[in-house]
C-alpha cells in the first residue's frame, strides 16, 4: 500500500546517507554498526516500517520496505543489511498474540528485533515453558536489538520460533 507518506521514508533514508557514510571507516572496523547512527535510524522510523500499524508501526507494503533499504544501502551496505534484518522482523507482530504483539512493538517507539533463523538451538520442554540452550553464531545488529527471535528444535521434533527480550549488558 502506498501512502502519501511513502515518499518521506525514502527521503529520510536519502538524508541519512551523509551521516551513514561518515560512520562507513568505524562500521567497516568495529564490525558493527555505532550506537547513534542506529538510534537516528530508529527515531526516524526506519526500523517501524513493517511493523503493524495497529502496533504503531507503518506497515508499509514491501516495494516502499526494498526502496528504503536500496536507498541506504547506497550510503553503506552493512547498514542497508542491519536496515532490512531490523525492520523485517516488525512483520512478527502481525502474526503474534495480541498481548505478545503489544508487549513487543507497541510500547516501544524505536524498538528494533532480529535474529537467526537456523534452528541451532534446543528447547526442551518444562513446566510453564521451555528451557532454551544453543549457540547461534550469526545475527547482525542483534547488538541494537530490544528482542532476538530464533528457531530452535524440541524434545519433540518440532521446530519452534521463540522471540525473547534482550537485555543489554554493557
Amino acid at each position: 500500500m502506498v501512502t502519501a507518506s511513502t515518499p518521506s521514508f525514502i527521503e529520510i533514508a536519502r538524508a541519512l546517507g551523509p551521516q551513514i557514510q561518515s560512520y562507513s571507516q568505524e562500521i567497516e572496523q568495529g564490525r558493527r554498526l555505532p550506537l547513534p547512527l542506529v538510534e537516528n535510524m530508529a527515531q526516524a522510523g526506519l526500523f517501524r516500517l513493517w511493523i503493524p500499524q495497529q502496533l504503531g508501526g507503518e506497515e508499509a507494503d514491501p516495494a516502499t520496505f526494498v526502496r528504503v533499504v536500496e536507498e541506504v544501502s547506497q550510503a553503506d551496505g552493512a547498514v542497508g543489511w542491519c536496515l532490512m534484518i531490523g525492520g523485517a522482523y516488525g512483520v512478527f507482530g502481525g502474526y503474534l498474540q495480541d498481548e505478545a504483539a503489544h508487549e513487543i512493538y507497541g510500547t516501544n517507539p524505536d524498538v528494533i528485533t532480529g535474529g537467526a533463523f537456523s534452528p541451532v538451538g534446543q528447547a526442551v520442554v518444562t513446566e510453564g515453558g521451555y528451557r532454551v540452550t544453543g549457540r547461534w553464531q550469526l545475527g547482525s545488529g542483534c547488538q541494537h536489538t530490544n528482542h532476538q527471535a530464533g528457531k530452535k528444535h524440541t524434545n519433540s521434533h518440532k521446530i519452534i520460533l521463540q522471540i525473547v527480550e534482550r537485555h543489554k549488558h554493557s
